[in-house]
């Protein structure tokens, strides 16, 4: 073969190679896939469930402090209850965080995303993705979700037992209620993406519950 053909023939070689590994990798413009745009704002972001009430201080009488789940969470140092002087003579408490919850123990408001005192119980990963017509000609990105990276404590019996529902979002895969819409050539999840577990859970959360709890309505259930 000719010097001159060897070039041409070399350049053709390493530009239909170049086209056929950008194909494989299914790369769209930006080299980013319609699933690696989700990904980056799934993956790694903590999942977490309401810590025993709504909003704080999380300032509750004693009693009530004393339910089996609550009780579950204080003997595996998640937790801890200070006592309060109540002023009609009542003893009340304050829960903290205890010396094995300094990590997922979410008290103030905005921490992770959280809109209400949390306890975070592993981090999400995606799981898989699809296209649908989003009703106005357009389209939107469903996609589901596995929770990975559980802590050691979620594989305590008691709370296992008293907290259902984490056991379930353990274990499966959850469609988010979330969708993802195209913007500026962009899939992106509207909103805080971090408070998305909280939000798919609906009324479920690390409440004071009897253990076990046979009314599939509970919060702890």
């Amino acid at each position: 073969m000719k010097p001159r053909l060897v070039v041409v023939f070399s350049a053709l070689v390493t530009l239909l190679s170049a086209g056929c590994s950008a194909d494989a990798g299914g790369a769209k413009a930006g080299g980013e896939t319609p699933r690696a745009q989700l990904a980056r704002q799934v993956d790694g972001v903590r999942a977490c469930a309401t810590l025993v009430a709504a909003s704080g201080p999380l300032e509750f009488s004693e009693n009530l402090m004393a339910s089996a789940s609550i009780e579950a969470l204080v003997a595996a140092g998640l937790i801890a209850r200070e006592p309060l002087s109540g002023d009609d003579g009542r003893p009340r408490v304050r829960i903290v965080a205890g010396p094995n919850g300094k990590a997922d123990v979410r008290l103030a408001t905005g921490e992770d995303g959280a809109a209400s005192p949390a306890l975070c119980f592993g981090t999400r990963r995606l799981a898989s993705v699809r296209t649908e017509s989003d009703g106005a000609g357009g389209e939107r990105m469903r996609y589901s979700y596995q929770i990975v990276d559980a802590p050691d404590w979620t594989r305590d019996p008691a709370i296992r037992s008293a907290f259902p529902f984490m056991v379930r979002l353990l274990d499966g895969t959850h469609e988010a209620d979330a969708a993802a819409f195209k913007t500026d050539g962009q899939w992106r999840i509207p909103g805080d993406p971090r408070a998305g577990t909280m939000a798919d859970i609906g009324n479920k959360g690390f409440f004071p519950c009897p253990v076990p709890d046979p009314d599939p309505a509970s919060p702890c259930t």
